[in-house]
């Protein structure tokens, strides 16, 4: 068992959001299978409070000090 997840429609019946706050290994894939559809395009757009925007596969980028400071108040470390 994992939280609940939210799921949202993004305008056409393809196309949803869906906001995991836990997970576990390939939890969104063995969801739809379950309702007899399949994943074609899976994208992590955050983690926690980083927002990922136009970063590349296998790319990396600095932390900006808010985003360091949110993951320390995240964790209870600030």
């Amino acid at each position: 068992m994992t939280a609940p997840c939210q799921i949202h429609h993004l305008g056409n019946k393809k196309e949803i959001r869906i906001i995991l706050s836990e997970g576990r290994k390939r939890q969104i894939k063995r969801m739809f299978l379950k309702l007899n559809y399949h994943v074609l395009n899976l994208a992590r757009i955050a983690f926690g409070c980083i927002q990922l925007k136009d970063l590349k596969i296998g790319h990396w980028r600095i932390l900006t000090k808010a985003e360091i400071q949110d993951l320390k108040k995240l964790v209870g470390l600030k």
